[in-house]
């Protein structure tokens, strides 16, 4: 389960990582202060390559992927002992014996 979480998170990232791209050129760079992101999209797509909008993506997945994984993955198995120790402490089925006399 944490690796499909780690997962969502990962493509999500993916996702959504070409319009922070945009956004921070957009606030950072003097010449390209003054264009919407349609524009600037235009503008990268002429003078560089698609793929710059991606640049730096591989720290973002460690910062995301790793930690999240990691994260789920202790609490998954934390879940599973407290089960197993709750369910060893209150058994479920009991056993009683009736007697009956006549």
């Amino acid at each position: 389960m944490s690796f499909f979480t780690s997962l969502g998170a990962f493509i999500g990232d993916v996702l959504v990582y070409p319009f922070d791209t945009l956004a921070t050129r957009q606030k950072a760079c003097q010449s390209t202060q003054s264009m919407n992101l349609i524009q600037l999209l235009q503008h990268i797509r002429t003078n560089e390559n698609m793929t710059s909008l991606y640049r730096g993506i591989n720290t973002s997945f460690m910062s995301i992927f790793v930690p999240t994984f990691v994260y789920f993955g202790i609490y998954e198995y934390l879940n599973i002992i407290s089960h197993k120790a709750i369910d060893n402490h209150n058994p479920t089925t009991t056993t009683t014996s009736t007697t009956t006399t006549s």
